[in-house]
């Protein structure tokens, strides 16, 4: 079987698997992110993914695993607790991360939304 070289050549199972075990050195920390996707993992688990010594760094990676659990949990038809974890990622104000910036958008779409049902 060939490798897949992106998304729209594999099924995403594999294309997933297949990135993980290229850049397993770079992104072994998002591990836990990645089996939560692949549903063997919890949300719990993918949360203790960002704990690391220095402090800046676990910030970064308590942003970017809180704004992909948001997605799991919107994924999975659950608004409130994804907009409780994108709001946790918004709140790191890393604006430099693109998952802050991304769960930002979010949160102002939802609340856009909520608007225009609201005046419906």
């Amino acid at each position: 079987m060939r490798e897949a070289e992106g998304p729209g050549d594999a099924d995403p199972d594999e294309f997933l698997h297949g990135y993980v075990e290229r850049n397993a050195n770079r992104i072994s920390w998002l591990k836990p992110v990645f089996d939560l996707c692949l549903g063997n993992a919890e949300p719990s688990d993918a949360l203790v993914a960002g704990r690391h010594n220095d402090r800046k760094t676990q910030a970064e990676r308590t942003a970017a695993v809180s704004f992909y659990v948001g997605q799991w949990h919107m994924l999975r038809g659950e608004p409130d607790l994804a907009w409780r974890n994108l709001e946790r990622c918004r709140e790191s104000k890393l604006d430099y991360l693109p998952e802050v910036l991304a769960a930002e958008a979010d949160l102002k779409r939802n609340k856009l939304e909520e608007k225009v049902a609201g005046d419906g």
